[in-house]
């Protein structure tokens, strides 16, 4: 079924009232049939006789589907679209492979209400889960949960939407009962002595003369500094890996305690004995990890065939490993505005599905459902499950499985569908920069490259698509991170804009075939490996050089300023309202 996303419109915006007409020459008859003159009849008497024609329509479409039985898939797309006098229906007709033709209604209202409970119902469940971390304990708690219950009885009792509240009320009090579950777990903690299995939960951090590991001990996780023979032996272990240890498990007691527990991490465990499990030592771990790790070893294996600091760069660019960059380049990146590009965001996931996108049309609509969902959760697990990640791959899932089911839906509802879901499973997402970095990238390329393109469309740049298609995206995604940006690392630089401008079309094409040719180079002889990195070590340095040309040119705060301001000017007057009309060409 084609679907087209309704829009508020009401006649009396119009000028012409030919827009009003459909596409296809079946015009709708603006006079009445009584003789009256249509410019001096009420307004609600227009509104009743327009709904005459529309019920009609809703009839015959009732009776066609039932004859029918069954809907089918549209191949040629006829579109016409019909507006009542007050416009707030919009009749979509598409033409199937018989040749009758389905009409669909969409009511404007009903449908545009989505993206907003979606919205309203993740902001409560933040609001929840902020309130959630000191339950009752804090006269604030105690006052926000007050003000919640009262506002919610007395709203649901005035309102004539109440089931919608409810559901709000609802979805507030699971955030906070979720938020103060997982506060608990951290803070209730089993100390004391322990001698068994630690499994690595990231893979061994080399930070100055030691290595940093994260582990799961009886459930709970907790992170441990190695250094000498311990350091080494913990190197030759990756995420999912099991070691047998003895030690002593502490609670944290640092400055960065906050930043460990948002992390799951509810202590310190000093480590006195370590050493591999005997024979079978990885039968803890399950296959799916297994695969994605033998995967992950095969890419890094290519990527050393690059020289220098390029294999590092690669690793960061393909799969979001920046464990191996020296501190230079992480530096210069943050300094350029690139530092997003070694962190795994929606576009490695999509770039991942394009890979295997030929094998995955070749299968039936079930089958493919599984594979896709399942290569997603491997592409999880081989990048570590980071924040970014997760909001990528569950946008994902959550597409595949939609358009399984034959239906549509916009990237702004599942944008939220996604906040909604994975703020009840993880609460202590709220508290992940990265997390917030990923949602306010993907929510501005969602919300404002549209509105950016049309704004531009109006300029020179309509007779150079290409120009729109490698600005607008850039420009969206940047002012989405900035609110964030600002909060968290004060104004970004302003040479940030071309730096992205230079750099992100050349690692999309790293990103895009990275993957592939680096397993490929990952088993094949050293001379062929070569010969098929060698373009990748090309892509990796010009991305480099404009990272670095951006970290020396560098200028004043005011001119930062100033480039933040136009950027967000800009964005804003994209989204003010153009004539409504201008919403009705298909």
């Amino acid at each position: 079924m084609t679907h087209i996303e309704p829009q508020h419109q009401t006649a009396e915006h119009c000028q012409d009232p030919a827009q009003l007409t459909s596409h296809d020459g079946d015009a709708e008859q603006r006079g009445g049939g009584d003789g009256k003159d249509p410019e001096n009849e009420p307004w609600h008497a227009a509104q009743s006789r327009s709904r005459i024609p529309q019920q009609q329509g809703r009839q015959k479409s009732d009776s066609a589907r039932d004859s029918d039985g069954q809907q089918r898939a549209p191949t040629a797309h006829h579109l016409s679209m019909k507006l009542n006098s007050v416009g707030n229906d919009v009749r979509i007709r598409t033409q199937t492979q018989s040749g009758t033709h389905k009409v669909q209604e969409y009511d404007a209202q009903g449908a545009s209400a989505w993206h907003y409970f979606l919205g309203l119902a993740a902001g409560a469940t933040l609001l929840g889960i902020w309130l959630g971390e000191k339950g009752f304990t804090s006269w604030s708690a105690r006052g926000g949960w007050l003000m919640i219950a009262v506002a919610g009885v007395g709203v649901i009792l005035l309102s004539r939407i109440r089931w919608v509240l409810v559901l709000l009320c609802v979805c507030a009090v699971v955030g906070g009962m979720r938020s103060h579950s997982e506060w608990n777990a951290v803070h209730s903690a089993e100390m004391g002595p322990f001698t068994g299995r630690a499994v690595l939960v990231t893979d061994p951090e080399p930070v100055g003369a030691g290595v940093r590991i994260v582990s799961e001990i009886s459930g709970k996780r907790f992170e441990s500094w190695l250094y000498g023979s311990k350091a080494k032996r913990a190197m030759q272990h990756v995420a999912g890996e099991s070691l047998a240890v003895i030690g002593q498990r502490e609670p944290t007691r640092s400055r960065y305690q906050r930043r460990l527990e948002v992390r799951h991490i509810v202590g310190r465990f000093e480590v006195s004995t370590m050493s591999d499990i005997e024979q079978g030592a990885q039968a803890f771990e399950s296959r799916f990890m297994l695969a994605a790790n033998r995967v992950r070893s095969a890419l890094s294996d290519g990527a050393q065939i690059l020289s220098g600091d390029q294999g590092a760069l690669f690793s960061g660019l393909v799969y979001g490993d920046d464990s191996q960059q020296p501190d230079s380049m992480v530096a210069r990146f943050r300094s350029s505005g690139l530092a997003h590009l070694t962190a795994v965001s929606g576009q490695n996931v999509a770039f991942i599905l394009a890979v295997v996108a030929p094998v995955l049309t070749r299968l039936k609509r079930s089958p493919r459902l599984v594979v896709t969902l399942l290569i997603l959760a491997w592409f999880a697990i081989m990048t570590r499950v980071e924040p970014s990640v997760v909001r990528a791959v569950t946008m994902a899932g959550i597409s595949a499985i939609v358009f399984a089911a034959g239906r549509t839906s916009s990237a702004s509802k599942i944008l939220a569908a996604t906040m909604l879901g994975l703020f009840v499973i993880d609460p202590f997402l709220v508290w992940s920069v990265g997390w917030w970095l990923s949602v306010g990238g993907s929510g501005g390329l969602i919300l404002l490259s549209q509105p950016l393109k049309r704004s531009l469309e109006s300029t020179r740049m309509a007779h150079h698509p290409w120009l729109m298609v490698w600005i607008v995206p850039s420009l969206a995604a940047q002012v989405g991170v900035l609110p964030v940006s600002v909060m968290i690392f004060g104004w970004p630089s302003a040479m940030s804009i071309p730096c992205n401008l230079l750099a992100v079309p050349v690692a999309g094409i790293v990103m895009l075939l990275g993957v592939p040719v680096a397993l490929a180079a990952g088993f094949a002889p050293v001379s062929v490996a070569h010969v098929l990195m060698w373009p990748f070590g090309i892509g990796v340095r010009w991305v480099d050089t404009v990272a670095a040309i951006g970290e020396r040119l560098q200028p004043p705060m005011w001119i930062n300023l100033v480039a933040s301001s136009i950027l967000v000017g800009l964005s804003l007057w994209a989204m003010l309202p153009r004539h409504r009309c201008d919403n009705l060409e298909m």
